[in-house]
Formats: structure tokens, C-alpha cells, sequence
């Protein structure tokens, strides 16, 4: 997603705001209520989260998760002088625990609070569009209680929010390049910066590096949250950091999956069902029996968060990729989601195809001018061959046409072929190939779903 994509994103954020200026010319006319010192009190009272179990925004409806950070944060903090005391706070969470909207919150709360106030969120281009979406009604609720009332306009750079007693919260795409992360961050003073799913931004140090020196030295406020991406990404390392006591944020929150309690599946139905009944538990191995009872009595899971675990982890999807992604998404503690982080984007048998095409190869065939073949190793005597096949057409602009040949016994890969070819030009390919490796009529059989499960 690109700034013009954002600015369109808030087209519809603009018409809403425009539609109730009517009822607001009416409201001010009324009394106003105070904007309370205490920052749940005014969540609880001015902002709407989604509804557990509906999703519809309502009322004072705060997950643990949000509860948690909500008592033990460090920013956010009033001063014995009154203002916001500088502090910040990393936070490495469990997708869908609404994090992002209560950051927003807040710098909503410190925008009305104290006049002139400068605020920036950095969001990740890929989920920038459906953050848009997902505060629309959670600002629109916020400010429609308090004048002065709150416009949205597109400067030059990304979409505002600005109040008319000079506070600004602008909402901004990380940078995509390096100079452009640097002079996102670089652009100009400010009070609170937020950086929403940072593990994914594609050049991070630049962005948080530039941003958080404009910060202010007294009153300035940082807060960094995402899901976790690798253990190498700047956003683990910062966490880790703080979990430790060192680093440059005040403190780290680990917010795990079971902390919202809509991750469940109702006893009864037919999901639970299936995930708790004999046959699905006994394809699940001891050491994940033995993790669901350490859940259950260290950290209080009911028998329905059991089952949407079981799910998300062991049965959602058709394939390992999926399953992998899910554990990562969902961590249950700040290290195990790590351990096969690789797998969250690509196939593990996928591997040992990349790592054949890696060999010296025995044999380079090149049987159209884009479509070639790479033979590595000859199928042991008497071994069924499995070979895989997805073809693209040599029309298509994002696809390519592929073969594996795979020892259907120790899982080698023997050879593969890839290029741009009409589906005759892939098959004479494959019968190449076959021929190439010493493979009989009746001996291969072909698999048009082998390819798919390999990542191919």
C-alpha cells in the first residue's frame, strides 16, 4: 500500500467527520465533559473496542491483554508537574488483541489533554488499509464527545488528524526505502510517535532511529508493538533488550494469544468436537498434551481455549506453511515462536528443493529457450518415483511452470525443471527428463498436487 492508497483509505473517514459537524455545532452548545486524568477511565468512557464475541465496536470492552498494559505501562504517565513524563514501551504481542486501536486511544486522550501536542504513527504498508478501517469508528466515538473538534486532511506526506487546539496525530507509512525511512522519521518534532507492527517494516533502524531523537527529552512518549516477525528483526532484538533491563525502551510486554478471550471454540459445537474428540488427540503428540496441561494450570486456559489452540496450531489449513504462520502469529511464550521461524515462510520440504537446485547438478537441460531442467543425483534401483507438475502458461506474467521428480522412499529430490512453456512444451519436458533419469513406463506416476504442498 502507497501514500495515495492511504489518503484514499481516509476518503470515507473524511465524509463521516464532514456529515456530523451539524450535531457537533449542536453539542458544543452543551456541556462538555471534562477529559479525565486517569487513562482507562477514559477509554472505558469515550473509546469503543470490537465486541468479543460479535466484533461490533462497543463500549468499554478491554481484553486482558489490554487491561495489562493498561496497568503496568510506563508511557502515558502524569507528572507531578502535571504533563506526561518521557517514557517508552515495547510491546511483542498475539495477532487481534487490538493493541493498535488502544495506542490510539491514548494519543488520543494526550491530544485532548494538552493542547499542541504532536503525534505520529508509523504504520506497516501491507496492513494500512485495514488499520485505517478497523480506528475509523474508535476515533470518529472518541472525538464526536469532545470539542474542539477534530478535522481529517491530506497534507503533502500522509492523512492528519488535527485539533483545533493545535494538537496533530498524522498517520504515515514506514519507509520503503532507506532515505525514505530516515526522512519519515526525521519529520520534524514531536511529542508520541507509535510504530504499529515494526517487525515488518522493511528498513526499521532508519525510521525509529530518526523519529524517536525528534522525540521531546521531557514529556516525549514512544511505543513500539507487533506480532513477531524472525528472532533477528529489530523489533525482537529491542524487546528482548528491555525484557533484560538494557536496551533504549523503559520496559517489555509480552502479551500472548490466551489473553483474549475470543480465541475459543464453544463446548458443543461441532469444531470442539472434532478437536477434542479421540481420533484428532491421538495425532497430537505427547509434548503438546504435556504444553496444554501447563496451559491450563500455569495460566488458567479453559477447555474452549484448548480447542481453538488445537485448531490454529494442528488443524487449521491443508498444509505445514499455514499451521506454522498461525504458531507464530499466536506465541504462547517470547521464544518457542522462534524456533521454526524459517518454516513460518516456506515449506520445509521445500528446503530440500532449494537445497538440490543449490548442488552441482549432474546434468543441465535447456529445452526451450526459458524452460530447463537440472538433473542431480539417479533414483536408486526398484524405488517408486514420485513427480510432481504445476503448469502456468507460457502467458502468465507471475507464475512458472514446474516439475520435481522425488524419491518417493527417502523423500530426494532426483531433479527439476523450471521455465515459462505451453502445457505440450512442460510435458515433452517432463517425458525429458523421465528418460534422462532412467524412469520406465509404469514405474512414475505423476502427481498434479506434489508441487503445491512443496511450496512450488
Amino acid at each position: 500500500m502507497n501514500i495515495a492508497e492511504l489518503r484514499r483509505a481516509m476518503v470515507g473517514f473524511d465524509k463521516d467527520l464532514k456529515a456530523l459537524r451539524s450535531f457537533v455545532a449542536d453539542k458544543r452548545r452543551r456541556s462538555v465533559p471534562a477529559v479525565p486524568d486517569d487513562l482507562q477511565t477514559f477509554i472505558e468512557d469515550f473509546c469503543v473496542h470490537p465486541h468479543k464475541d460479535t466484533g461490533e465496536p462497543v463500549r468499554g470492552e478491554l481484553n486482558a491483554a489490554q487491561l495489562l498494559w493498561l496497568e503496568e505501562r510506563t508511557t502515558f504517565r502524569i507528572s507531578a508537574e502535571g504533563y506526561l513524563e518521557a517514557a517508552s514501551d515495547v510491546i511483542f504481542k498475539a495477532r487481534q488483541l487490538y493493541c493498535t486501536t488502544l495506542i490510539a486511544d491514548a494519543i488520543g486522550w494526550a491530544l485532548l489533554k494538552w493542547p499542541n501536542q504532536k503525534a505520529e504513527t508509523y504504520l506497516h504498508s501491507d496492513g494500512a488499509g485495514d488499520l485505517l478501517r478497523g480506528l475509523r469508528e474508535n476515533v470518529l466515538y472518541m472525538y464526536l464527545h469532545f470539542p474542539p473538534w477534530a478535522d481529517v486532511v491530506s497534507p503533502p506526506g500522509a492523512p492528519t488528524i488535527r485539533l483545533s487546539n493545535g494538537g496533530r496525530h498524522t498517520i504515515g507509512l514506514a519507509g520503503q526505502s532507506e532515505q525514505h525511512a530516515e526522512g519519515k522519521g526525521r519529520s520534524g518534532a514531536k511529542h508520541i510517535v507509535h510504530f504499529s507492527e515494526c517487525a515488518f517494516y522493511a528498513h526499521p533502524q532508519n525510521t525509529v532511529s530518526a523519529a524517536m531523537k525528534s522525540l521531546s527529552d521531557v514529556t516525549g512518549q514512544c511505543i513500539a508493538e507487533s506480532t513477531p516477525s524472525t528472532r533477528d528483526s529489530w523489533h525482537a532484538h529491542s524487546y528482548r533488550s528491555a525484557r533484560d533491563g538494557v536496551g533504549e525502551f523503559d520496559r517489555a510486554f509480552f502479551l500472548p494469544w490466551y489473553l483474549q478471550g475470543s480465541k475459543r471454540i464453544k463446548v458443543g459445537s461441532r469444531r470442539f468436537e472434532r478437536v477434542m474428540g479421540p481420533a484428532f488427540s491421538a495425532g497430537i503428540s505427547q509434548a503438546e498434551i504435556d504444553q496444554e496441561e501447563r496451559l491450563r494450570s500455569t495460566h488458567g486456559l479453559d477447555i474452549e481455549q484448548i480447542a481453538w489452540r488445537r485448531r490454529e496450531f494442528f488443524a487449521a489449513g491443508s498444509d505445514a506453511l499455514t499451521r506454522a504462520k498461525n504458531r507464530r502469529e499466536n506465541p504462547e511464550d517470547d521464544e518457542s515462536c522462534y524456533a521454526d521461524s524459517l518454516q513460518s515462510f516456506v515449506d520445509p520440504r521445500a528446503l530440500d528443493i532449494a537445497d538440490a537446485m543449490s548442488r552441482e547438478h549432474r546434468l543441465h537441460l535447456r529445452f526451450t529457450p526459458s524452460l530447463q531442467g537440472w538433473l542431480y543425483s539417479l533414483p536408486e534401483p526398484g524405488r517408486a518415483i514420485v513427480v510432481g507438475e504445476d503448469q502456468a502458461g507460457r502467458k502468465s506474467k507471475t507464475d512458472w511452470s514446474t516439475s520435481v521428480f522425488i524419491d518417493q522412499t527417502s523423500w530426494d529430490v532426483l531433479a527439476t525443471i523450471r521455465g515459462k512453456a505451453t502445457a505440450e512444451e512442460h510435458d515433452a519436458a517432463t517425458r525429458a527428463m523421465a528418460k534422462a533419469l532412467g524412469l520406465q513406463r509404469g514405474r512414475w506416476v505423476t502427481d498434479p498436487d506434489i508441487t503445491q504442498d512443496f511450496g512450488l
